[in-house]
């Protein structure tokens, strides 16, 4: 469901938002390389959630359809019966 989606990409942000701080906060050069390897994958973690998002609602979208091919072989005015114009035809003959 989508209440359920958000709540998925709203972790993801609050681990995305909780690298970027310690990355902030990082001194030493080991802190911050594993600091930025963390907002990377983080950053990573948050796009690939909406990619995947996206393809799903995509299966559920309506493909447009091509238009119907205009009927060229019909006469443009309806047939009717004849109805019969001499006695000989009326009586079947």
């Amino acid at each position: 469901s989508n209440a359920a989606q958000g709540g998925r990409r709203l972790n993801h942000g609050i681990v995305l938002v909780g690298s970027m701080l310690i990355a902030a906060s990082a001194t030493d050069l080991l802190s911050q390389v594993l600091s930025l390897i963390a907002v990377a994958f983080a950053t990573m973690n948050v796009v690939g959630g909406y990619v995947v998002t996206d393809r799903m609602l995509q299966m559920f979208r309506k493909r447009p359809t091509a238009p119907a091919p205009a009927a060229a072989a019909a006469p443009s005015t309806p047939s009717t019966p004849s109805t019969p114009s001499t006695p000989s035809e009326k009586a079947g003959a």
